[in-house]
């Protein structure tokens, strides 16, 4: 009992740590507490070329499907998060008109990945918050 015990902290440890059985190509991908830019960067670059209405090289239909809906998602969620928590010191202003479509919240981040690569090492939801900061900016 003592051993199973043992046995499932480790796991959850292990899990919480984020290791994980990657190619060394694949562990800049994640970061500490979940994805980086790097990760996100070629997601949202397959939702782009959907939306610019061009076939990302190489990926069979699936693999577009499940790009374009994780880029979509983590967007989503982060942007969400955000907005929930706007009155606080993270300043995004998000116009009264802010609309849910998709599709804008991945052009302004997918513009501000390309335009900063030196940031990609950083997590995925900071960077998220980053482009909408530099969308949405607080004037006083």
């Amino acid at each position: 009992m003592k051993k199973q015990i043992a046995l499932i902290l480790v796991l959850m440890l292990v899990c919480r740590m984020g290791i994980t059985a990657q190619s060394s190509s694949q562990k800049k991908n994640i970061t500490y507490r979940g994805m980086s830019g790097y990760g996100l960067l070629p997601i949202c670059r397959t939702a782009m070329k959907v939306y610019d209405k061009e076939r990302p090289v190489g990926l069979t239909g699936e693999e577009i499907s499940r790009d374009m809906t994780s880029c979509i998602e983590y967007i989503a969620g982060s942007v969400d998060t955000y907005a929930a928590l706007s009155d606080t010191e993270i300043r995004i202003c998000f116009p009264d008109n802010f609309n849910s479509e998709f599709e804008s919240h991945v052009r302004i981040v997918y513009k501000y990945l390309t335009n900063h690569p030196e940031k990609l090492q950083g997590e995925a939801v900071v960077l998220i918050g980053n482009a909408m900061k530099e969308a949405y900016p607080c004037h006083k």
